[in-house]
């Protein structure tokens, strides 16, 4: 397609992963041969193949890649349940989840379009729900755990608010203790990815000793630790810079978009940003003293 001139008039390139009766985590031992050009012929996994598809873009001039028709069929979750204790409306939420979360930390994709009926997958449509909420306008900042071992953790940063998705690969239903290490919260709240809400009525409290570190039980089923940052000065300066950083992107988009003439407004309007962001920032602590004394 390269030879024929084709790239050039393409705006993105579409990716329809199917990869069987395998989770996210798990290698594909085999690629057609048709894909041997451009994909990896040794095993590997969602990542690396997505990783392959993006080196490749790169290399021909860049064009956004975006993920469509993510999903298993019912074939492929009766056999990804075998010896499980959850229905297929769950097994499919948490598949998602974890290869939304995986493509969106470790490959950067931002479009990723996945297709259910809202009356047969209502759990999807709850857990994909909560997982834009906690994850839109977030930064990836690290994987603690799933270069090695069983364990996935992925750590997302908003202003003072941090978000850790994190998951076992294997062994099903049976939980085995975990560690998160090196938090920067002093106090953490646990939900199901498909819980009805992420509020404290449907959330569980999860203590961080003083070394930063909290000790709980995973299995297959992914979780969301949603946590602020205890320290009040750091609090509210990252809640100030995460604004910022919020209006500065705004700021390039619409560059980008060749809106000039909204520019100059823009830029009158720096300084009421940045009072909001203060303004937020100072509440926020103000909020939290307020906890503390009463």
């Amino acid at each position: 397609m390269n030879g024929t001139k084709a790239w050039s008039v393409i705006d993105s390139i579409q990716y329809d992963p199917d990869r069987g009766a395998l989770a996210p985590e798990a290698t594909l031992t085999s690629v057609s041969s048709g894909c041997s050009t451009s994909l990896p012929m040794s095993s590997t996994t969602m990542v690396g193949e997505v990783q392959a598809l993006l080196d490749l873009a790169r290399q021909l001039g860049g064009k956004t890649v975006r993920i469509e028709g993510m999903g298993w069929t019912s074939d492929d979750l009766t056999a990804l349940m075998a010896n499980r204790n959850l229905s297929s409306d769950q097994a499919l939420a948490d598949l998602l989840t974890r290869a939304s979360v995986q493509l969106f930390a470790e490959n950067g994709i931002t479009q990723n379009f996945w297709q259910i009926n809202p009356t047969d997958r209502p759990l999807v449509l709850q857990a994909m729900s909560n997982l834009n909420s906690v994850l839109a306008g977030a930064q990836f900042i690290s994987q603690p755990q799933g270069q090695t071992g069983s364990v996935f953790e992925y750590r997302f940063q908003k202003g003072s608010q941090w978000v850790i998705i994190a998951w076992r690969a294997s062994e099903g239903d049976t939980p085995y203790p975990v560690t998160l290490a090196n938090l920067p919260v002093d106090a953490l709240s646990a939900y199901a990815v498909d819980a009805t809400a992420f509020s404290s009525e449907y959330g569980t409290a999860i203590p961080v000793d003083a070394s930063g570190n909290a000790v709980l039980m995973l299995n297959e089923r992914p979780v969301v630790f949603v946590g602020k940052i205890y320290n009040l000065s750091q609090a509210m300066q990252a809640d100030a810079e995460y604004q910022v950083a919020t209006w500065k992107h705004e700021v390039k988009v619409m560059v980008h978009q060749g809106m000039n003439n909204v520019k100059a407004a823009i830029l009158q309007s720096l300084e009421s940003v940045l009072n909001s962001a203060k303004d937020k920032a100072i509440q926020w602590g103000e909020d939290k003293l307020n906890e503390l004394l009463n």
